[in-house]
């Protein structure tokens, strides 16, 4: 799964103003839901990022200093 995935994007669902983590794969298929920010605290959060950036050797990380910023999209 983690050899398809391009990027991860910190973004609000298309429907509410809740941030989620998106998985986008390769070869511009639509970008996947992966969680939400309803029940994560900043602890869960760190963690989430620490597994990703093992599980995919570093070549994936997730920026999380915009996590809590209001405004634009936050790609990660």
């Amino acid at each position: 799964m983690w050899g398809d995935i391009t990027g991860l994007v910190l973004d609000y669902g298309s429907h509410d103003s809740v941030q989620s983590l998106y998985a986008v794969p390769g070869q511009g298929r639509q970008r996947h839901h992966v969680l939400d920010s309803r029940t994560f605290t900043a602890d869960q959060w760190e963690d989430v990022a620490s597994s990703v950036s093992s599980l995919t050797g570093g070549r994936l990380g997730i920026d999380l200093t915009q996590l809590n910023a209001p405004g634009r999209l936050r790609d990660s």
